[in-house]
């Protein structure tokens, strides 16, 4: 198989592109030109890496006519975790992607996976289905959704099975050291409080080793259109941090603080997996399990 990706040298495409390495697939990784490729650096010398700027039509047109994929995966978004909301990127990375899909449909791509996220949903009661309302709270989720829109479209139109993955709530290994989890965990470490301002939210969290597989079996399937990448499994914020202190033998002092953010997604979301699990996908790790792989895999990189 002749696979490309986006975004291989982010969090969650690393993994992507480990596993798909891991399967003996002829993987190219579409790469900004002077990227930090530390993410991959174990699987570098079995990528090609092509110099890539997604948001260049001339890069996007060269490297696809280079590669001539059949699967592909487009993870790469304007990502920054204080900016990406509100980005005027956003609208830049609508017209790249739309530009991309079209130039993967002249070469004959067939199958293509896409990056969406659980934020989409409106206020559900229970598990959340891909039926359900949507709603744009931020620019960002505008972005998301009127991408989604076009190609749901555009994927009949051109002959090309298009899904659309909404990604929930994740941590693991080479995540941003700003997010939820590795940020626990380097103030547990340090004996000092953690301060949540979702304490008593209820999400949906997953292994990012399991949500890369979970996309790599989605892109293998027939599926096309939204498709749930989550645990089905809720769990409140709180204990997320408090499973954290017990794999790390830490105590916890938590300062729970009420958010006041309208752009915040409900206070409960998580996912309903019916269409996930109809794949090949069967998740590795349980909450536990995979925040204590995760704590260790952070106490071995310190600084």
């Amino acid at each position: 198989m002749r696979v490309a990706l986006t975004g291989a040298t982010g969090f969650i495409g690393s993994h992507v592109a480990r596993r798909m390495v891991a399967d003996g697939c002829d993987v190219h990784a579409l790469v900004r030109p002077h990227g930090a490729t530390w993410r991959i650096a174990d699987v570098l010398p079995r990528l090609s890496v092509v110099p890539c700027d997604l948001l260049s039509p001339t890069d996007v047109d060269r490297a696809i006519e280079t590669i001539v994929p059949d699967h592909f995966v487009h993870l790469a978004w304007c990502t920054g975790p204080d900016t990406y909301r509100t980005s005027l990127d956003n609208l830049r990375f609508v017209g790249a992607s739309l530009h991309l899909v079209r130039r993967l449909a002249d070469v004959g791509c067939r199958r293509l996976f896409v990056a969406g996220t659980c934020a989409e949903y409106d206020r559900v009661a229970g598990a959340a289905s891909e039926d359900d309302p949507t709603v744009s709270r931020s620019l960002y989720v505008a972005a998301k959704l009127g991408l989604a829109l076009t190609l749901a479209q555009l994927g009949p139109a051109v002959g090309m099975g298009i899904a659309w993955g909404r990604i929930f709530y994740l941590y693991g290994p080479f995540e941003d050291r700003r997010r939820l989890v590795p940020l626990t965990i380097r103030k547990l470490l340090e004996g000092q409080p953690v301060e949540l301002t979702t304490a008593d939210y209820v999400r949906d969290f997953s292994h990012v080793e399991d949500v890369a597989a979970a996309i790599w079996a989605v892109l293998r399937s027939g599926l096309v259109g939204p498709v749930n990448i989550g645990s089905g499994e809720p769990a409140r914020v709180r204990d997320v941090v408090s499973t954290l202190a017990r794999v790390l033998d830490r105590p916890l002092e938590l300062v729970s603080r009420e958010s006041v953010d309208p752009a915040d997604p409900p206070p409960s979301i998580y996912a309903d997996v019916a269409r996930l699990t109809s794949t090949t996908w069967v998740p590795r790790y349980d909450l536990e399990r995979g925040l204590r792989h995760t704590a260790e895999w952070w106490k071995a990189r310190p600084g």
